[in-house]
Order: C-alpha cells, then sequence, then structure tokens
C-alpha cells in the first residue's frame, strides 16, 4: 500500500524508511487568487525601499501586548520594515494608527503572491506558511509556538535557509533582534532559501500524487463515470 506525503521532499533529509511504496510527492498547492492585487496602502508599502519583511502567525494564539511590543521594537532595532499578517488575531493591535510608518497591518493577503514581494518571513513554523516562504525563496525564521513547528524550523536551519528556531516563549528583545537582523543579512540564507524553492516549484505535488494513485489502483472506469 503506497504511503503519500503532501510534503516537498527538499525538506526532508532522507526518505522515511527508505521504502519504494513512501512517497514524497511535494505540495498540493492550488492558485485560488491568480489575480489579486494588493490594496493601495500595502502596495505603496512594498514599493518602498527596503523591502519588507512578511511577520505573521496564521491561527496561533494572540502574542500579547508585551510579545507584539517586543517584536515591533526588534523590528526597529535591526533596521527592518514590516508586513503584519494579522491571521486568527495573533497581534493585539487596533490598526495602523498604532504603528510606526516602518509597519503595515493587513488582515490578509495570500501568501503565494504576497511572499514574493517581500525579502524575507517570519512566522509559526505551520508546514503551510513554511512550505510557501520556500517556494517564494524568502530566509526563513521560524518561532514555533506548537506540534510539528519546531520540526519545521529545524528543517529550514537544518538546510541553511534561515537562522536556528527562536520560539515564542524564548523571545527576548536582544535575542529576537539579533534572529531578525541575521535572517537578513546572512547572504546564504537568501541563496538556499531561492535553491530549496527552485526544488519545491518543481515538485507537481497533486499530479505525481494522482499519479501515484493511478498507477496503484488503475485509471478509473469510464462506465461507472
Amino acid at each position: 500500500m503506497p504511503v503519500i506525503y503532501p510534503v516537498s521532499a527538499a525538506l526532508q533529509s532522507g526518505r522515511i524508511g527508505g521504502e519504494d511504496d513512501i512517497h514524497f510527492t511535494g505540495y498540493w498547492f492550488r492558485n485560488d487568487e491568480p489575480h489579486w492585487q494588493p490594496p493601495p496602502r500595502l502596495t505603496e508599502f512594498l514599493s518602498s525601499k527596503p523591502a519588507p519583511i512578511y511577520i505573521g502567525f496564521g491561527s496561533m494564539p494572540a502574542l500579547g501586548k508585551e510579545r507584539t511590543t517586543m517584536l515591533l521594537a526588534a523590528c526597529e532595532a535591526a533596521g527592518q520594515r514590516a508586513v503584519l499578517g494579522k491571521g486568527w488575531g495573533s497581534f493585539q493591535l487596533a490598526g495602523d494608527s498604532l504603528l510606526s510608518e516602518n509597519f503595515c497591518f493587513i488582515d490578509y493577503a495570500p501568501h503565494l503572491s504576497l511572499f514574493r514581494e517581500v525579502s524575507a518571513v517570519v512566522h509559526h513554523g505551520g508546514l503551510g506558511t513554511t512550505s510557501a516562504g520556500l517556494m517564494a525563496g524568502c530566509p526563513t525564521l521560524v518561532c514555533p509556538m506548537m506540534l510539528d513547528q519546531a520540526y519545521w524550523g529545524h528543517r529550514v536551519a537544518e538546510l541553511g535557509a534561515g537562522p536556528t528556531p527562536l520560539p515564542v516563549g524564548e523571545w527576548t528583545l536582544p535575542r529576537l533582534t539579533a534572529a531578525i537582523r541575521d535572517l537578513v543579512s546572512v547572504g546564504t540564507y537568501k541563496a538556499r532559501a531561492e535553491e530549496v524553492g527552485l526544488r519545491m516549484r518543481e515538485d507537481g505535488g497533486a499530479a505525481s500524487a494522482a499519479r501515484i494513485v493511478r498507477n496503484f489502483i488503475g485509471m478509473p472506469d469510464a462506465r461507472a463515470a
């Protein structure tokens, strides 16, 4: 019985089990918003130099005011502009009125489109966000909170596409500032992220998975259709 992982082999150090019936097909992405355009405020922010980083924590619990303030201070200290993705409410902010001109707070943007416009990404390490960032060739800093996020963060670091993961619970202003500064200043992170991203874009994950299933059970019976 074949086992299919919708994960890129580019992120794996080796095939689990090393058996012929285990397959890493690549991710099963579908571009649901091919014509998405950023709103005017975001367009203006992205077009300014230097290119900003992206920071978002998806469906994770709110960071709280103290950590949110620390994160903003770390970006400022590291000299970085940042797009802040609201996600499911990670940041306790009322909006742009509380931010300096170095930050742009957004409710939503499709990652596959937005990440092509930023210089690096900082996030919780969910599989979808990790893969979208690397597919865009973005150096990645993972700040895990739970479950498999630490694993993906360590894989990114082992691949050389970003710094050692820094769990949210271990943040201090000096450590977070140093991690963000390293993320954007170490040139090898960008080079490795682009290499990994190129491999991921060549996966053809959904098509590969369909081919494996068809090889195992045969083509659908036309009469049944």
